[in-house]
C-alpha cells in the first residue's frame, strides 16, 4: 500500500540545483528536474535507480555563529537603553538575517535541502554513482519531499537490507580487503544496508561456515591467509578470530543475500554451499542427478577482485567494481544456470562458468606447482602446454537442444530466451526432450560452457551465444590439430568480434545433459588416493578447480541460483544528460 501511495504521489516545486533555479517533478516513480532559464537542461531519474536520499544541513556553522553574534550585538548590547531602541536593533538584525538568506539563495548557498544519490548508466555496461543536491528556503517543503521519497524507497522490498559479505584476501592480486574498504563498505553505508563481513582464512572457510553450524568458526590463520584488521566504519560488523567471546547466533538470520569479494573460485565455493544447504533443508539428495533441486532463498552478488572474474564479466558485461556494487544495492535479480557434475553416483560439485578437459585441465594441474608466481603462473603453464600440444581420446554423449549454439542473439538484459518458459517446476520435463548424440575423437580441448566465458582477455567469450538462464550448456569441441592451428584458435579468442566456430577443427553443440569418458576406458581416479596423473588422461578444470576423475556426467539445473545482476546491456545510442 505504501509503495502504491508513493507511486501515485505528485510533487512539484522549484529548487536550487547547482546554483540554478530548477522545476522539480516527482510522479509515478520518476524524478525530473529542469532549468527555468537558458541554457535549458533536463534530467530524468527513475526511483529504481536511486540509492538513497539524505537531508543536508540548513545552514553552515559559520553563518549560524555570525547570525547569533549579530543578534547578541543588536539586543544584548543595548540592555541599558530604552525598549524602543532594542526593538529597532532587533528589527535591523532580523532584516539583515533575511538579506543573508536571500543572497544565499541567489548563489546556491546553504539552505534547507536534501541530497539524492543515484546510479547512472555510462558506456560499455558501466554504471556510475551520481548525486544531486536540491535546496529550498522552506524547510516544510524539504521535509515533505524527504518523507515522500524515503517512503517510496522503503516500498522497494526487493532491495537487500542486510548482507553477508565474504572476502577472499589472497585471491587475484590480493586486493579483496582493499576493495571492501575503499569501494563496497562506503557504498553500503551510503545505501543504509547493514552487512556482516567474513574475511576467509583458508580455502573452504566460507563453505564450512554456511554448511556446518550457526556460530562463526574460529580456526587459526592458515599459511598466507592471515586475518586483516576489521573495517571500522558502520554499519558493517566484522567476524573473525577476535569474536571468540561473542555469543553463538545464526549468522544468516535476517540476511537478504551473500556478496563475494573475490574471484571465480570464491564465487564457486559460496554457491556450492548455498545449493547444498538448500537441498539439505528440503530433504533432497543432491547426489541424485535426476532430482529437481530447490533454489537457495538467498541471492548471490559478485564484486570482482580476482584474476579473470569471468562470472562477474558475464553477469555485468564488465569487471568494473562500482557497477557490480550498484547492481547489488539496487536489488537487480537474474537467474543463473548451474551444472551439476556427477561421477560414480556421487556429486562432485556445481559449476557456473566452464568445465574443460584437455588443454585447460592440464594448465590448472600444472599451475599448482607454481603458486609462488601468482596469476602469472597460468600464462607460464599455458605456454608450456601449448607447445606440448597433447591430444586426448574421448567420447561425449549428449542430449541435444533444438537451438543453434553457433548463431543467434546474445544473452542480454531481459533476454527472451532466458525468460521464455523459465518455470523451474517444468525443468525436469524439458530436460527429457531432445535427441541423444555421440561424438568420438581426439581432442585438444573439450569445453562445457555455462556462460559465454567472456573476460578481459577473451572479450567475445569461448561461446558468445551461450545464455545465462536457458537451461543448456554449450559444448565446444577443439579437435587435436597442429600447433599452428592452436595459435590461430588462441588469437581468434582475443577478438572482440569474431568467433571460433568457423575454424574447421572446432565444432559446437548445445545440450541439456552430457556424459564424457576417456578412450580407452579407464578406472575412476577416485579409486587412487591421492589422485595420480595417468599418461594419456587429462583432468577437468572446473571454475579454476581440479576434478581428477575423467568419467563424469553433467546435468544443467535451470536458473538454480538468483544473482544480483542485470545482465549485459545493449550499446547506448543516446547518452544520458550530464546536468
Amino acid at each position: 500500500m505504501e509503495e502504491q501511495q508513493g507511486c501515485e504521489s505528485v510533487l512539484l516545486n522549484t529548487f536550487l540545483v547547482r546554483k540554478k533555479r530548477c522545476r522539480v517533478y516527482f510522479h509515478r516513480g520518476t524524478l525530473i528536474w529542469e532549468t527555468e532559464m537558458s541554457p535549458y537542461t533536463r534530467c530524468t531519474v527513475s526511483m529504481k535507480d536511486v540509492i538513497s536520499v539524505h537531508a543536508c544541513p540548513r545552514v553552515c556553522q559559520q553563518d549560524e555563529e555570525a547570525w547569533s553574534a549579530e543578534e547578541r550585538v543588536g539586543c544584548g548590547a543595548f540592555a541599558n537603553r530604552s525598549s524602543k531602541e532594542i526593538e529597532v536593533a532587533a528589527a535591523v538584525a532580523e532584516r539583515s538575517r533575511r538579506e543573508r538568506l536571500k543572497n544565499a539563495a541567489a548563489v546556491g548557498g546553504p539552505q534547507p535541502g536534501f541530497v539524492i544519490h543515484y546510479a547512472e548508466r555510462g558506456t560499455k555496461n558501466r554504471w556510475r554513482h551520481k548525486s544531486v543536491t536540491l535546496r529550498h528556503t522552506d524547510p516544510h517543503q524539504v521535509a515533505s519531499w524527504l518523507k515522500t521519497l524515503r517512503n517510496h524507497l522503503a516500498g522497494m522490498t526487493w532491495r537487500p537490507r542486510r548482507l553477508l559479505v565474504v572476502v577472499n584476501p589472497v585471491g587475484g592480486r590480493r586486493k579483496g580487503v582493499k576493495v571492501l574498504e575503499q569501494h563496497l563498505q562506503p557504498m553500503l553505508t551510503l545505501a543504509d544496508i547493514g552487512a556482516t563481513v567474513l574475511v576467509t582464512q583458508r580455502p573452504g572457510h566460507a563453505r564450512d561456515l554456511i554448511l556446518n553450524g550457526t556460530s562463526w568458526p574460529v580456526p587459526g590463520p592458515g599459511p598466507g591467509r592471515e586475518q586483516p584488521d576489521a573495517p571500522a566504519s558502520p554499519p558493517l560488523s566484522h567476524e573473525g578470530p577476535d569474536a571468540t567471546a561473542a555469543p553463538e547466533r545464526d549468522f544468516l538470520e535476517g540476511v537478504d543475500g551473500v556478496v563475494c569479494v573475490g574471484g571465480d573460485g570464491t564465487v564457486a565455493e559460496v554457491f556450492n554451499a548455498l545449493v547444498l544447504a538448500a537441498a539439505r533443508s528440503a530433504g533432497v539428495d543432491p547426489s541424485d542427478p535426476e532430482v529437481s533441486l530447490p533454489s537457495p532463498q538467498l541471492r548471490l552478488g559478485v564484486v570482482p577482485a580476482g584474476s579473470t572474474d569471468t562470472v562477474a564479466y558475464c553477469l555485468h558485461g564488465t569487471r568494473d567494481i562500482t557497477t557490480a556494487i550498484l547492481h547489488i544495492i539496487l536489488g537487480d535479480e537474474l537467474g543463473m544456470d548451474l551444472c551439476g557434475i556427477h561421477s560414480n553416483g556421487a556429486l562432485l560439485r556445481y559449476c557456473a562458468s566452464i568445465i574443460s578437459y584437455g588443454y585447460m585441465g592440464d594448465i590448472i594441474r600444472e599451475s599448482e606447482k607454481f603458486r609462488w608466481m601468482g596469476p602469472r603462473r597460468y600464462d607460464y603453464s599455458g605456454f608450456k602446454k601449448l607447445m606440448a600440444n597433447k591430444g586426448y581420446e574421448g567420447e561425449i554423449t549428449l542430449l541435444t537442444d533444438s537451438s543453434n549454439a553457433d548463431s543467434g542473439p546474445k544473452c542480454l538484459e531481459n533476454c527472451e530466451r532466458c525468460q521464455k518458459g523459465c518455470d523451474i517446476s517444468k525443468d525436469k520435463q524439458s530436460q527429457q526432450t531432445g535427441e541423444w548424440k555421440t561424438v568420438k575423437g581426439k581432442f585438444f580441448m573439450v569445453n562445457g560452457t555455462n556462460l559465454s566465458c567472456a573476460c578481459r582477455r577473451c572479450p567475445n567469450g569461448i561461446s558468445p551465444f551461450c545464455h545465462i538462464g536457458d537451461g543448456c550448456v554449450d559444448i565446444v569441441l577443439i579437435k587435436h590439430t597442429s600447433l599452428f592451428n592452436n595459435l590461430r584458435l588462441l588469437l581468434r579468442l582475443t577478438s572482440p568480434v569474431k568467433t571460433v566456430f568457423d575454424l574447421p577443427f572446432v565444432e559446437v553443440h548445445r545440450a541439456k545433459e552430457f556424459f564424457f569418458r576417456p578412450l580407452p576406458a579407464t578406472a575412476s581416479r577416485s579409486e587412487t588416493n591421492p589422485p595420480q596423473h595417468i599418461p594419456g588422461i587429462s583432468v577437468w578444470n572446473c571454475d579454476g578447480e581440479v576434478i581428477w576423475d575423467p568419467n563424469i556426467r553433467i546435468r544443467v539445473h535451470r536458473q538454480l541460483i538468483k544473482m544480483f545482476a542485470r545482465g549485459m546491456e545493449e550499446p547506448m545510442e543516446v547518452p544520458f544528460c550530464s546536468f
